[in-house]
Protein backbone atom coordinates (compact mmCIF):
# COMPACT_ATOMS: atom_id res chain seq x y z
CA UNK A 1 0.00 0.00 0.00
CA UNK A 2 2.92 2.33 0.77
CA UNK A 3 4.20 1.92 -2.87
CA UNK A 4 0.99 3.12 -4.54
CA UNK A 5 1.69 6.88 -4.30
CA UNK A 6 5.18 6.32 -5.68
CA UNK A 7 3.88 4.39 -8.72
CA UNK A 8 1.26 7.05 -9.34
CA UNK A 9 3.88 9.76 -9.22
CA UNK A 10 6.07 7.91 -11.74
CA UNK A 11 3.11 7.47 -14.12
CA UNK A 12 2.24 11.15 -13.94
CA UNK A 13 5.86 12.11 -14.61
CA UNK A 14 5.98 9.94 -17.76
CA UNK A 15 2.74 11.48 -19.07
CA UNK A 16 4.05 14.95 -18.41
CA UNK A 17 7.21 14.23 -20.39
CA UNK A 18 5.08 12.94 -23.33
CA UNK A 19 2.90 16.05 -23.37
CA UNK A 20 5.87 18.41 -23.18
CA UNK A 21 7.07 17.10 -26.55
CA UNK A 22 4.41 19.29 -28.29
CA UNK A 23 3.29 18.15 -31.78
CA UNK A 24 4.63 14.58 -32.21
CA UNK A 25 6.68 12.27 -30.01
CA UNK A 26 10.10 12.78 -31.54
CA UNK A 27 12.38 15.77 -31.43
CA UNK A 28 12.20 17.80 -34.64
CA UNK A 29 15.14 18.76 -36.81
CA UNK A 30 16.68 22.10 -36.01
CA UNK A 31 17.09 24.31 -39.07
CA UNK A 32 14.60 24.86 -41.91
CA UNK A 33 14.99 22.05 -44.44
CA UNK A 34 13.00 19.55 -46.47
CA UNK A 35 13.31 17.07 -43.61
CA UNK A 36 12.02 19.63 -41.12
CA UNK A 37 9.19 20.56 -43.52
CA UNK A 38 8.13 16.90 -43.82
CA UNK A 39 8.12 16.62 -40.03
CA UNK A 40 6.04 19.76 -39.64
CA UNK A 41 3.54 18.63 -42.24
CA UNK A 42 3.16 15.30 -40.42
CA UNK A 43 2.69 17.05 -37.07
CA UNK A 44 0.68 20.11 -38.12
CA UNK A 45 -0.84 19.43 -41.55
CA UNK A 46 -0.88 21.99 -44.38
CA UNK A 47 0.82 19.93 -47.10
CA UNK A 48 2.18 21.60 -50.22
CA UNK A 49 1.57 18.70 -52.60
CA UNK A 50 4.43 16.53 -51.37
CA UNK A 51 3.78 12.80 -51.81
CA UNK A 52 4.30 9.70 -49.65
CA UNK A 53 5.27 9.18 -46.01
CA UNK A 54 7.50 11.54 -44.07
CA UNK A 55 10.79 10.36 -45.65
CA UNK A 56 9.25 10.32 -49.13
CA UNK A 57 7.89 13.84 -48.60
CA UNK A 58 11.40 15.01 -47.75
CA UNK A 59 12.78 13.38 -50.94
CA UNK A 60 9.96 14.85 -53.05
CA UNK A 61 10.71 18.24 -51.54
CA UNK A 62 14.40 17.99 -52.49
CA UNK A 63 13.51 17.05 -56.09
CA UNK A 64 11.14 20.00 -56.42
CA UNK A 65 13.69 22.39 -54.95
CA UNK A 66 16.19 21.30 -57.60
CA UNK A 67 13.56 22.01 -60.27
CA UNK A 68 13.13 25.53 -58.90
CA UNK A 69 9.66 25.12 -57.35
CA UNK A 70 9.14 28.51 -55.66
CA UNK A 71 6.19 27.34 -53.59
CA UNK A 72 8.13 24.44 -52.07
CA UNK A 73 11.04 26.83 -51.48
CA UNK A 74 8.70 29.13 -49.54
CA UNK A 75 7.26 26.15 -47.61
CA UNK A 76 10.77 25.09 -46.54
CA UNK A 77 11.25 28.57 -45.08
CA UNK A 78 8.01 28.09 -43.12
CA UNK A 79 9.48 24.99 -41.50
CA UNK A 80 11.69 27.25 -39.33
CA UNK A 81 8.61 27.70 -37.11
CA UNK A 82 8.46 25.02 -34.42
CA UNK A 83 4.95 25.85 -33.25
CA UNK A 84 2.07 24.53 -35.38
CA UNK A 85 0.15 27.80 -35.21
CA UNK A 86 3.01 29.81 -36.66
CA UNK A 87 3.81 27.10 -39.23
CA UNK A 88 0.18 26.90 -40.38
CA UNK A 89 -0.11 30.70 -40.65
CA UNK A 90 3.03 30.77 -42.82
CA UNK A 91 1.79 27.92 -44.99
CA UNK A 92 -1.62 29.56 -45.35
CA UNK A 93 -0.02 32.44 -47.25
CA UNK A 94 1.44 29.96 -49.74
CA UNK A 95 -1.90 28.17 -50.13
CA UNK A 96 -3.69 31.49 -50.62
CA UNK A 97 -1.19 32.35 -53.34
CA UNK A 98 -1.75 28.96 -55.00
CA UNK A 99 -5.52 29.40 -54.81
CA UNK A 100 -5.21 32.83 -56.43
CA UNK A 101 -3.04 31.38 -59.22
CA UNK A 102 -5.57 28.58 -59.80
CA UNK A 103 -8.38 31.14 -59.92
CA UNK A 104 -6.48 33.11 -62.57
CA UNK A 105 -5.93 29.96 -64.66
CA UNK A 106 -9.58 28.91 -64.33
CA UNK A 107 -10.70 32.39 -65.33
CA UNK A 108 -8.44 32.35 -68.38
CA UNK A 109 -9.70 28.89 -69.37
CA UNK A 110 -13.31 30.09 -69.11
CA UNK A 111 -12.47 33.15 -71.19
CA UNK A 112 -10.71 31.08 -73.86
CA UNK A 113 -13.66 28.67 -73.96
CA UNK A 114 -16.16 31.53 -74.30
CA UNK A 115 -14.17 33.00 -77.21
CA UNK A 116 -13.78 29.61 -78.91
CA UNK A 117 -17.46 28.78 -78.63
CA UNK A 118 -18.44 32.22 -79.86
CA UNK A 119 -16.20 31.72 -82.88
CA UNK A 120 -18.01 28.43 -83.50
CA UNK A 121 -21.33 30.26 -83.45
CA UNK A 122 -22.34 29.26 -79.89
CA UNK A 123 -23.16 32.53 -78.16
CA UNK A 124 -24.55 31.24 -74.84
CA UNK A 125 -21.13 30.66 -73.23
CA UNK A 126 -20.01 34.19 -74.08
CA UNK A 127 -23.20 35.68 -72.66
CA UNK A 128 -22.92 33.62 -69.47
CA UNK A 129 -19.23 34.45 -69.03
CA UNK A 130 -19.78 38.20 -69.25
CA UNK A 131 -22.89 38.24 -67.07
CA UNK A 132 -21.77 35.92 -64.27
CA UNK A 133 -17.99 36.18 -63.99
CA UNK A 134 -16.26 38.33 -61.36
CA UNK A 135 -12.76 39.80 -61.21
CA UNK A 136 -12.40 40.20 -64.96
CA UNK A 137 -9.08 41.37 -66.34
CA UNK A 138 -9.01 44.63 -68.36
CA UNK A 139 -8.83 42.54 -71.55
CA UNK A 140 -11.91 40.54 -70.53
CA UNK A 141 -13.81 43.66 -69.48
CA UNK A 142 -13.10 45.26 -72.84
CA UNK A 143 -14.14 42.09 -74.70
CA UNK A 144 -17.39 41.85 -72.76
CA UNK A 145 -18.02 45.55 -73.37
CA UNK A 146 -17.84 44.85 -77.11
CA UNK A 147 -19.82 41.61 -76.83
CA UNK A 148 -22.88 43.04 -78.56
CA UNK A 149 -20.81 44.02 -81.58
CA UNK A 150 -18.81 40.78 -81.50
CA UNK A 151 -21.95 38.66 -81.22
CA UNK A 152 -23.60 40.56 -84.04
CA UNK A 153 -20.61 40.16 -86.37
CA UNK A 154 -19.94 36.51 -85.48
CA UNK A 155 -23.56 35.38 -85.63
CA UNK A 156 -24.16 37.36 -88.82
CA UNK A 157 -21.32 35.54 -90.59
CA UNK A 158 -22.70 32.16 -89.50
CA UNK A 159 -26.29 33.02 -90.43
CA UNK A 160 -25.36 34.44 -93.84
CA UNK A 161 -23.57 31.16 -94.54
CA UNK A 162 -26.70 29.21 -93.56
CA UNK A 163 -28.86 31.48 -95.72
CA UNK A 164 -26.66 31.20 -98.80
CA UNK A 165 -26.42 27.42 -98.51
CA UNK A 166 -30.20 27.22 -97.96
CA UNK A 167 -29.68 25.21 -94.78
CA UNK A 168 -32.17 27.12 -92.66
CA UNK A 169 -34.27 25.66 -89.85
CA UNK A 170 -35.99 27.02 -86.77
CA UNK A 171 -32.58 26.94 -85.06
CA UNK A 172 -31.18 29.56 -87.46
CA UNK A 173 -34.24 31.83 -87.42
CA UNK A 174 -34.32 31.69 -83.61
CA UNK A 175 -30.60 32.50 -83.40
CA UNK A 176 -31.18 35.45 -85.74
CA UNK A 177 -33.89 36.82 -83.43
CA UNK A 178 -31.36 36.67 -80.57
CA UNK A 179 -28.71 38.36 -82.70
CA UNK A 180 -31.19 41.08 -83.68
CA UNK A 181 -31.53 42.06 -80.02
CA UNK A 182 -27.77 42.67 -79.79
CA UNK A 183 -27.60 44.40 -83.16
CA UNK A 184 -30.27 46.93 -82.18
CA UNK A 185 -28.15 47.89 -79.14
CA UNK A 186 -25.09 48.34 -81.36
CA UNK A 187 -26.86 50.92 -83.50
CA UNK A 188 -29.53 51.63 -86.11
CA UNK A 189 -27.42 50.52 -89.08
CA UNK A 190 -26.56 47.19 -87.48
CA UNK A 191 -30.14 46.73 -86.31
CA UNK A 192 -31.59 47.38 -89.77
CA UNK A 193 -29.13 44.98 -91.42
CA UNK A 194 -29.88 42.28 -88.86
CA UNK A 195 -33.62 42.77 -89.32
CA UNK A 196 -33.34 42.23 -93.07
CA UNK A 197 -31.16 39.16 -92.60
CA UNK A 198 -33.72 37.63 -90.22
CA UNK A 199 -36.49 38.19 -92.77
CA UNK A 200 -34.35 36.60 -95.47
CA UNK A 201 -33.73 33.55 -93.28
CA UNK A 202 -37.45 33.17 -92.63
CA UNK A 203 -38.12 33.47 -96.36
CA UNK A 204 -35.55 30.73 -97.02
CA UNK A 205 -37.16 28.50 -94.39
CA UNK A 206 -40.61 29.16 -95.89
CA UNK A 207 -39.29 28.27 -99.34
CA UNK A 208 -37.92 24.93 -98.10
CA UNK A 209 -41.26 24.13 -96.49
CA UNK A 210 -43.13 25.20 -99.63
CA UNK A 211 -40.93 23.01 -101.81
CA UNK A 212 -41.86 19.95 -99.74
CA UNK A 213 -45.54 20.81 -100.09
CA UNK A 214 -45.29 21.29 -103.85
CA UNK A 215 -43.29 18.07 -104.28
CA UNK A 216 -45.98 16.21 -102.34
CA UNK A 217 -48.80 17.69 -104.43
CA UNK A 218 -46.99 16.99 -107.69
CA UNK A 219 -47.06 13.27 -106.79
CA UNK A 220 -50.67 13.28 -105.58
CA UNK A 221 -53.48 11.73 -107.65
CA UNK A 222 -55.66 14.77 -107.03
CA UNK A 223 -53.31 17.72 -106.39
CA UNK A 224 -54.56 20.98 -105.01
CA UNK A 225 -53.17 24.51 -104.97
CA UNK A 226 -51.87 24.96 -101.42
CA UNK A 227 -52.62 28.03 -99.34
CA UNK A 228 -48.89 28.81 -99.10
CA UNK A 229 -48.79 29.13 -102.89
CA UNK A 230 -51.22 32.03 -103.06
CA UNK A 231 -49.43 34.93 -104.70
CA UNK A 232 -50.34 37.28 -101.85
CA UNK A 233 -48.71 34.87 -99.36
CA UNK A 234 -45.57 34.58 -101.45
CA UNK A 235 -45.28 38.37 -101.55
CA UNK A 236 -45.85 38.57 -97.81
CA UNK A 237 -43.08 36.07 -97.07
CA UNK A 238 -40.60 37.96 -99.26
CA UNK A 239 -41.75 41.51 -98.56
CA UNK A 240 -38.32 42.60 -97.29
CA UNK A 241 -37.50 43.04 -101.00
CA UNK A 242 -33.75 42.42 -100.83
CA UNK A 243 -32.03 40.76 -103.82
CA UNK A 244 -32.02 37.47 -101.88
CA UNK A 245 -35.72 37.77 -100.99
CA UNK A 246 -36.64 38.60 -104.58
CA UNK A 247 -34.70 35.54 -105.77
CA UNK A 248 -36.64 33.40 -103.28
CA UNK A 249 -39.91 34.98 -104.49
CA UNK A 250 -39.05 34.02 -108.06
CA UNK A 251 -38.30 30.45 -106.99
CA UNK A 252 -41.57 30.22 -105.04
CA UNK A 253 -43.53 31.46 -108.05
CA UNK A 254 -41.76 28.97 -110.27
CA UNK A 255 -42.70 26.10 -107.95
CA UNK A 256 -46.27 27.21 -107.32
CA UNK A 257 -47.39 28.58 -110.67
CA UNK A 258 -45.15 27.02 -113.30
CA UNK A 259 -44.97 23.52 -111.83
CA UNK A 260 -47.85 22.74 -109.49
CA UNK A 261 -50.17 25.46 -110.82
CA UNK A 262 -49.64 24.54 -114.44
CA UNK A 263 -50.44 20.90 -113.71
CA UNK A 264 -53.64 21.77 -111.83
CA UNK A 265 -54.64 24.31 -114.47
CA UNK A 266 -54.19 21.77 -117.27
CA UNK A 267 -56.29 19.18 -115.41
CA UNK A 268 -59.12 21.39 -114.16
CA UNK A 269 -59.75 24.11 -116.73
CA UNK A 270 -60.92 21.80 -119.53
CA UNK A 271 -63.36 20.14 -117.09
CA UNK A 272 -64.94 23.34 -115.71
CA UNK A 273 -68.63 23.53 -116.50
CA UNK A 274 -70.55 25.77 -114.11
CA UNK A 275 -68.09 27.71 -111.97
CA UNK A 276 -64.42 28.75 -111.72
CA UNK A 277 -62.64 26.08 -109.66
CA UNK A 278 -59.20 27.65 -110.20
CA UNK A 279 -59.94 31.20 -109.07
CA UNK A 280 -56.74 31.76 -107.03
CA UNK A 281 -54.60 30.33 -109.79
CA UNK A 282 -56.36 32.35 -112.43
CA UNK A 283 -55.98 35.63 -110.51
CA UNK A 284 -52.33 34.82 -109.83
CA UNK A 285 -51.63 34.20 -113.50
CA UNK A 286 -53.48 37.35 -114.44
CA UNK A 287 -51.13 39.36 -112.23
CA UNK A 288 -48.00 37.49 -113.32
CA UNK A 289 -48.83 37.74 -117.03
CA UNK A 290 -47.21 34.44 -118.07
CA UNK A 291 -45.93 33.95 -121.63
CA UNK A 292 -46.04 30.15 -121.55
CA UNK A 293 -48.24 29.28 -124.59
CA UNK A 294 -50.02 26.45 -122.79
CA UNK A 295 -50.90 28.63 -119.80
CA UNK A 296 -51.97 31.52 -122.05
CA UNK A 297 -54.34 29.21 -123.93
CA UNK A 298 -55.76 27.81 -120.67
CA UNK A 299 -56.19 31.36 -119.31
CA UNK A 300 -58.35 32.24 -122.31
CA UNK A 301 -60.54 29.21 -121.72
CA UNK A 302 -60.69 29.74 -117.93
CA UNK A 303 -61.86 33.34 -118.45
CA UNK A 304 -65.24 32.01 -119.60
CA UNK A 305 -65.98 30.83 -116.05
CA UNK A 306 -63.58 32.91 -113.97
CA UNK A 307 -64.51 36.26 -115.59
CA UNK A 308 -67.81 35.79 -117.31
CA UNK A 309 -68.93 38.72 -119.45
CA UNK A 310 -72.20 40.29 -118.33
CA UNK A 311 -75.15 39.35 -120.45
CA UNK A 312 -76.56 42.13 -122.61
Amino acid sequence: MRNVPLRLALTLSILALGLSAGCGDKKKSGKASCKKLAEQISACGRNIGLQGDEDEKAEDCEKKLKKGDKNVEAAVKCSKHNQCTQFQECMKKIHDKLDAERDVKRLQRSFDEAKAKLKAGKHHSAEYFCKNTEKLTPEMTKWCGNLGKVLTETMTASLVKARDSMKVTYKETSACDTMLGYAIKVGKKAGDAAGKLCQELKAAKDFLYLKKQVDKQMKAARPYFTWSCYLAKIKEKTEVGTPFALKIRKQMIQLCFYQLGKKIFAEKVPKMRYYCSVKKLYLGYKELKPTDPEIVKLMEKAAEKCEPKPKK
